[in-house]
């Protein structure tokens, strides 16, 4: 739940019994309460409230004497023909907002102040929460707790004035998938200042599962989100430690190239060229060198160069391609941008490389003091949240540069560069192995779909509005999808998980990806309970 978009739905709520709400609130409205249970509550508290005040209403209406209509109209019109003149102000009055429905149930200040004090009161007994993120972003994380993590902003335009149902649906999704899911780390870790978080050393696989646990599964949403921001922080290096890799003669490339994401990327630069230079071929470090180089305003031409030749050792991967249209569109170069950006539509194949960086990933903790196996345990919890950082940084580019060519009145070139992101995250999200690839690639569209939205709206197509509309129920089902998988793996982490399980399964999430370990859990569990030792090889 989100006490913003829960405020918003309460004053719907009233216009609705009000009559006033159009359809497409009623759909919103509806979707909302079909996934909110604390606003469902609300709704039919509210229905009783009604009913109950109407009642009242009626029995005061019944004690009052009965007046002659007829008789006093025309008293009040002789009245008005002995009026005298006023000048009558012809400026519209401010509107007062939602106070229909007061004025509905012909009610006074007793039964208003009633609703009043169970608008406010009865939210007063609501556990509180904290706003919708989505998941993590980078993070640089103090030795004594989790730093603050925020989600980059993609360069997202508002929705529209009359947005479909759909869309608002699939919006409410988002939110309930931000506040639960296990890879959705919290907007500010909330960590107690007392509590000193364990060294590299400390950090056990028995203590991995408690804190994965208690983000599954605790009453309180605060303490879900503080074992989401720990989980991330016990997963990254911190940038002294990061740096202690990076000058070390004692460890290994792979250990270097995981203290590398934490660095800033000029720091980051220089360990890179080194590994690119004793591997030319591998595009994994290719594509970290041209990301360090996108990064840095004044590296954009080092970093085109580095794209084509990634572009040549991974000719198939469509993501080379879009960064190649991010980096030639700031250097001014529309011509060879629209090429790259035609290229990436027409290409299948997304890879993020996403394997590597975790593999280096467990590497530094390794290096640093982390026990391999609770290194290779809170990497595979993790897996994959630099890429969903990656990729929303990438879009938001491109979505950027749509934002400009908006705002000069250059609709076609906006709605070109927004169709291009929206097809990105098409391609990301069907091609991922990762939850938080599936989930950079379902936010990228929906960022995408907002701005097409405005677009549309503002060239009065109404056929490519009706066809996105289409994209947008596709969508919906996705993110529905998307949150019952996080549904499932919490549960799971809720029961009696032994340390070998917990080991099992983060060798299948490191091999094959997440989002088919529910079906392995199952085999697991099914011969031998959910607390089993013996897990089938694979």
């Amino acid at each position: 739940m989100n006490e913003d978009v829960c405020r918003d739905y309460r004053e719907d709520m009233l216009s609705h019994f009000d009559g006033g709400l159009d359809k497409p609130g009623e759909a919103a409205l509806m979707g909302h309460l079909d996934m909110c249970s604390a606003c469902r509550d609300e709704y039919g508290c509210l229905e009783t409230l009604r009913t109950d005040l109407e009642a009242i209403g009626k029995g005061i209406a019944a004690s009052l004497p009965q007046v002659d209509v007829v008789t006093g109209v025309m008293e009040a019109i002789e009245q008005a023909k002995h009026a005298r003149r006023v000048v009558v102000s012809f400026e519209p009055a401010t509107p007062r907002r939602r106070l229909g429905f007061l004025g509905w149930m012909g009610l006074g200040a007793a039964a208003a102040a009633i609703l009043v004090l169970w608008l406010t009161g009865y939210r007063l007994t609501r556990e509180p929460t904290t706003g919708p993120v989505l998941r993590q972003a980078r993070t640089h994380v103090q030795e004594t707790a989790p730093a603050p993590v925020t989600k980059p902003k993609l360069a997202k335009a508002p929705s529209p004035k009359a947005a479909p149902a759909s869309k608002t649906k699939f919006d409410e999704i988002k939110r309930l998938l931000s506040e639960e899911s296990p890879l959705a780390l919290p907007r500010e870790a909330v960590a107690s200042k007392e509590r000193k978080e364990p060294g590299l050393e400390e950090i056990t696989t028995e203590g991995i599962l408690a804190l994965r646990r208690t983000a599954a599964s605790d009453p309180e949403a605060d303490a879900r989100q503080e074992a989401r921001g720990r989980l991330a922080g016990w997963a990254s290096l911190t940038e002294p430690q990061a740096r202690a890799l990076a000058d070390s003669n004692d460890v290994s490339v792979e250990a270097k190239l995981g203290a590398a994401q934490v660095l800033s990327p000029e720091e980051a630069e220089r360990i890179l060229l080194a590994a690119v230079q004793t591997s030319p071929d591998d595009p994994y470090l290719r594509s970290e060198l041209a990301k360090a180089y996108l990064a840095q305003p004044d590296k954009q031409a080092e970093a085109t160069d580095q794209l084509i030749e990634l572009s040549e050792l991974d000719p198939g991967n469509a993501l080379t391609q879009y960064r190649l249209a991010s980096s030639l569109l700031v250097q001014g170069d529309l011509k060879g941008a629209t090429a790259a950006l035609d290229t990436a539509r027409s290409l299948q194949s997304v890879d993020t490389y996403a394997a590597q960086a975790d593999a280096s990933r467990q590497r530094s903790l390794e290096a640093s003091g982390m026990a391999s196996d609770a290194a290779r345990a809170l990497t595979a919890l993790t897996a994959g949240m630099n890429q969903y950082v990656d990729l929303i940084e990438l879009a938001g580019r491109l979505l950027s540069q749509g934002q400009r060519a908006e705002d000069k009145g250059n609709l076609s070139s906006a709605k070109d560069l927004y169709e291009s992101v929206r097809v990105m995250g098409t391609q990301v999200a069907d091609a991922s192995t990762l939850s938080s690839e599936r989930m950079a690639g379902l936010d990228i569209q929906s960022s995408a779909i907002d701005a097409l939205f405005r677009v549309l709206e503002t060239g009065n197509d109404t056929a490519g509005m009706q066809a996105l509309t289409q994209q947008v129920n596709q969508l919906a089902d996705a993110y529905t999808s998307i949150l019952q998988f996080f549904d499932a793996l919490n549960s799971f982490f809720s029961g009696n998980v032994t340390e070998n399980v917990l080991q099992q399964v983060s060798d299948f999430i490191l091999r094959h990806g997440d989002l088919n370990v529910m079906d392995y859990i199952s085999s697991v569990t099914s011969g031998h309970g959910a607390g089993a030792s013996a897990v089938p090889a694979q």
